[in-house]
């Protein structure tokens, strides 16, 4: 004969397993929505760069880039929330994950703005001497802002499939 007991035990497991589950995908979609966020303000920056570039309004630009950096800084003292969220839920290997994606985003960050310099000041001087070190420069620039991108999109594919496992695990749960 069965213990009420144990069955009584296998529930509360259960729901434990669901609870664990429910908070580590919730998590896991806030980052992904964090890094949306960044890609959005990445893109408004580019934007903007480009009007300053056919303008040449410094100041205006200016006021862009501080609301930039404001927009970055938020998002990163979001993810490092998100960090101690995992770290909470004991799931210390998505922390280093985050540790991982905000060194990629603050080296990606760093080649963009020095992007924008390079062809600030190319723009701005366009002299024809410079034109070969610009183009050198310019490529190394995009060489390495490919290589950081394509490391960061990996980080990030983790948490795309841990969401869609998590998802997956969970309408099979609600199934049974």
């Amino acid at each position: 004969m069965s213990d009420p007991s144990d069955a009584h035990s296998v529930a509360v497991t259960t729901d434990v397993h669901k609870a664990d589950r429910t908070a580590l995908n919730t998590l896991i979609r806030k980052v992904r929505d964090v890094e949306a966020d960044r890609a959005h303000v990445y893109a408004t920056f580019g934007e903007g760069f480009n009007i300053f570039a056919e303008t040449k309004d410094g100041p205006a630009y200016q006021r862009l880039c501080a609301g930039i950096a404001e927009q970055f800084q938020a998002l990163s003292q979001q993810m490092i929330a998100l960090e101690a969220s995992f770290i909470e839920i004991n799931e210390p290997q998505w922390a280093e994950r985050i540790r991982t994606i905000q060194q990629y985003e603050r080296q990606k960050l760093l080649v963009k703005v020095s992007m924008y310099k390079l062809d600030a000041n190319f723009t701005v001087l366009s002299d024809q001497f410079l034109a070969d070190d610009y183009t050198d420069a310019s490529r190394e620039q995009r060489r390495r802002l490919h290589e950081i991108s394509a490391a960061l999109n990996d980080a990030l594919d983790e948490f795309r499939y841990a969401e869609d496992d998590t998802n997956a695990g969970t309408q099979e749960q609600e199934q049974a």
